[in-house]
């Protein structure tokens, strides 16, 4: 036994290191590649000037993505609620009922968007970030088909909402990250103010 332990820890350490290996031979081709591209850029500009800054963005962790989808499902609670509130797009008994229906459809799209951020993240980057479009537009698509817990009124006016909420998140979610970024950057000084 003392054995197969040892040679399952070697064998560990060989898949570690060759995938060590595998990941700076890319890198590695990749550095060829801009070079190639750089050389080609003087050729045809007849500049020496151009510089490459690599930026190495930190790996998301799990804590990242439960907190991602925490603030994902409180602005579509309130915002729902809200726009609700004001445009009565949905008959609903109680607020728990909307709640519920909150809930469902930020569920959706915070399953589909995780999968999305963990299975594809190239594909995010290949796209310029459009494809995470998609998970609240089936997430929009599928609580239009099957409400839960209300009953729609109108559902043109129920989908214009569910955009309302879509944009309305976006812009909070953008200011919030704004703010978040510029206090790791040492911007103390704009936040008192």
């Amino acid at each position: 036994m003392g054995e197969n332990k040892e040679e399952k820890k070697q064998k560990k350490q060989s898949k570690k290191e060759l995938k060590k290996q595998q990941e700076e031979q890319l890198e590695q081709k990749q550095e060829e590649e801009i070079d190639k591209l750089l050389k080609m850029l003087e050729e045809n500009i007849g500049t020496q000037e151009a510089k490459i800054v690599k930026i190495r963005t930190p790996r998301p962790n799990s804590l990242s993505y439960w907190k991602e989808a925490l603030i994902i499902l409180l602005l579509n609670v309130f915002i729902i609620i809200g726009i609700n509130g004001i445009f009565s797009i949905a008959d609903w008994s109680n607020v728990f009922k909307l709640l519920f229906f909150s809930l469902y459809f930020s569920g959706i799209e915070i399953i589909l968007q995780m999968i999305i951020l963990i299975a594809f993240p190239k594909l995010i980057i290949k796209t310029y970030g459009l494809i995470t479009l998609l998970p609240s537009l089936v997430a929009m698509i599928i609580s239009t088909i099957f409400p839960i817990f209300i009953t729609i009124r109108s559902v043109p006016l129920f989908i214009i909402a569910l955009v309302f909420t879509i944009i309305i998140r976006q812009i909070i979610r953008h200011f919030i990250l704004t703010i978040q970024y510029r206090h790791k950057m040492g911007g103390k000084k704009w936040l008192k103010k």
